[in-house]
């Protein structure tokens, strides 16, 4: 079975006192969705849930970044029952903004993480992944501290889809 895109949802909560944010996001089992979740503050992503049965889908952090504004988290789950709420949990309040994405056909997560940080970048060639084979697909995150702005295609690229993750300070 190919990898294929489903859809995405974005969301920002500007409040500096929530603990934790719901989204509406359908999932279906056997759905891979990967979310990611930026924060203007280092208050930690303690955990990422969903309201499907049995207490939900496991999901996993994959990646983190928590050297400076904004701190970014990307957890990952292959769903093994549908859902129709996502809640990001939280330390403590900070203003947040997060991505969720769907793909269908995916049987697992890589290792290959292939990233670079930079707290100036401005413009593209920011990271090269090398993918170990063909079907395989590579999953970008990106936020930010300022509006606007979100990944462009380049050469390589199978496709670009994007919702733009901002943070306000």
């Amino acid at each position: 079975m190919a990898i294929a895109y489903i859809n995405s949802t974005s969301f920002e909560d500007n409040s500096t006192l929530t603990t934790s944010k719901a989204f509406a996001y359908s999932i279906s089992a056997g759905d891979c969705v990967i979310v990611s979740i930026s924060r203007a503050a280092s208050q930690t992503v303690t955990s990422i849930t969903d309201d499907g049965a049995s207490g939900g889908n496991t999901y996993t952090l994959l990646d983190s970044y928590v050297a400076g504004v904004p701190f970014d988290y990307l957890y990952g789950t292959i769903a093994t029952v549908s859902a129709s709420n996502v809640t990001a949990n939280f330390t403590a309040g900070a203003r947040t903004a997060g991505v969720a994405a769907r793909y269908s056909g995916v049987n697992s997560f890589g290792t290959n993480k292939g990233h670079l940080r930079t707290l100036s970048a401005t413009t593209g060639g920011l990271t090269t992944c090398t993918l170990a084979a063909a079907a395989n697909w590579a999953v970008l995150a990106e936020s930010h501290v300022w509006s606007g702005g979100a990944p462009s295609a380049a050469t390589g690229n199978l496709r670009v889809t994007s919702s733009a993750i901002s943070i306000q300070q």
